[in-house]
């Protein structure tokens, strides 16, 4: 446990980011973080793909929320909403980050008392920024009970209030980059199951910051897959008109060649830009 703590606290300490370069795509040119917080509306969906379980990255996009926050006076009237909690239990995670909010609670009881990993410490920054700016905190995920269902059920196999009313499997792109990195770690017979699921959890993210968000400021914490390429999440929720989206990559550079982040922001042939924005940390 004291290391564990000790841990959050390191993690909480590195609450700044130094951001080497952030690329716009819509015009092909890099911006300053200035010139970034100037084109963010207070009322927008800003999406934060990642790699999860990275000290630089979740740290960036904590200081992300907090310039943005703040840049568009938006302080106490703002949504986080994270990949790695389920919206099915809003009221536990409600009472929980109460709890954290006033100091009665560490991030390590948080976690515990949601019975999520200790592991997700290096998320302490993202959860420090909504509770001193006073956001509001959401799950957006579902237990994963209920995508095995999926897997090897299909659709039907799932309890229909569940199953969002707008639900859509992802387009033939998607597919693409999905069977591309799923098909070495899954039987090729058992892909359709797992796209499928792949698919539900994208639109369940979409449907339960849509309908749950107290706020028109909102962002999304999530693994950059669902968020790559204006597919996944991002597709979902531009279904919904009442927001403009924008997307954000945030990519650790480090023992990266100039090749290399070459080609994550120039444009794929096949799939387009990858982000609205790419910070390149």
């Amino acid at each position: 446990m004291k290391a564990m703590l000790a841990l959050a606290l390191t993690i909480l300490s590195l609450n700044t980011f130094s951001a080497t370069s952030i690329y716009k795509s819509g015009s092909s040119k890099f911006v300053t973080n200035e010139q970034f917080l100037k084109e963010i509306p207070a009322n927008a969906r800003v999406i934060l793909g990642e790699y999860h379980y990275n000290h630089l990255i979740q740290g960036a996009q904590a200081q992300i929320i907090k310039d943005v926050v703040k840049a568009t006076y938006s302080e106490n009237s703002f949504t986080v909403g994270w990949e790695f909690l389920n919206y099915t239990a809003q009221s536990e995670i409600d009472h929980n980050f109460e709890m954290f909010s006033d100091d009665k609670i560490d991030l390590a009881k948080f976690f515990q008392g949601l019975s999520v990993s200790k592991n997700n410490l290096v998320y302490a920054p993202i959860l420090k920024a909504v509770k001193d700016l006073g956001g509001q905190l959401l799950g957006l995920n579902i237990e994963r009970s209920v995508k095995k269902k999926l897997i090897t059920g299909g659709i039907k196999a799932v309890d229909p209030k569940y199953v969002p009313a707008d639900f859509q499997l992802g387009d033939k792109n998607y597919r693409k980059r999905f069977n591309t990195v799923m098909g070495s770690h899954v039987p090729r017979e058992k892909l359709d199951g797992y796209f499928l699921a792949q698919c539900f959890t994208d639109s369940v993210m979409s449907q339960a910051l849509i309908t749950n968000s107290t706020f028109d400021l909102q962002f999304v914490v999530a693994g950059s897959f669902h968020t790559d390429y204006f597919s996944g999440t991002v597709a979902q929720l531009k279904r919904d008109k009442s927001l403009p989206v924008i997307t954000i990559k945030l990519i650790d550079t480090i023992g990266m060649g100039k090749k290399e982040i070459g080609e994550l922001t120039n444009p794929s042939k096949e799939f387009g830009p990858i982000a609205d924005y790419i910070f390149l940390l």
